[in-house]
């Protein structure tokens, strides 16, 4: 899957402040039809359990009608922030997924898909090294 929006350097001073600010740039890309439905539901998902995956990456998701198809926003937190991930690590990288309710088989392949790539260590290498939003583009459309 191709994300939609990709950040190789965004500055926020907070998890919640991460979430909002990538729906906006998926809605201001027009692959969500609001920031406030889609954003409430990133939350709700993250009450239940951080989507930090230990290592400095977090993978928040919800299904949302505000959303006609699976889509992605990827961003490089600098600096990393707290995302209560289990290892106490800061988050750096984050893959934020929103899709429609009635497609979670893709969703979960979607996850799963994002899940094997954050155990690659070069490829997380590669993302954390990028410099400009077009070379982070460029790996993540290779790996993903």
């Amino acid at each position: 899957m191709r994300p939609a929006v990709a950040k190789s350097s965004l500055a926020v001073a907070s998890w919640q402040e991460c979430l909002l600010v990538l729906v906006r740039a998926l809605h201001d890309a027009g692959k969500v039809a609001t920031v406030d439905e889609p954003y409430r539901s990133l939350l709700e998902r993250e009450a239940v359990a951080s989507t930090a995956l230990g290592g400095g990456i977090a993978l928040p998701h919800a299904r949302t009608p505000a959303s006609p198809e699976a889509t992605m926003a990827v961003a490089r937190l600098v600096p990393a922030v707290d995302f209560r991930a289990p290892d106490g690590a800061p988050v750096d990288l984050v893959f934020l997924l929103v899709g429609p309710p009635e497609a979670p088989g893709e969703h979960v392949r979607i996850l799963a898909r994002v899940a094997r790539l954050a155990q690659r260590p070069s490829v997380l290498e590669d993302l954390r090294a990028a410099r400009d939003d077009d070379r982070f583009r460029a790996v993540l459309e290779r790996e993903l």
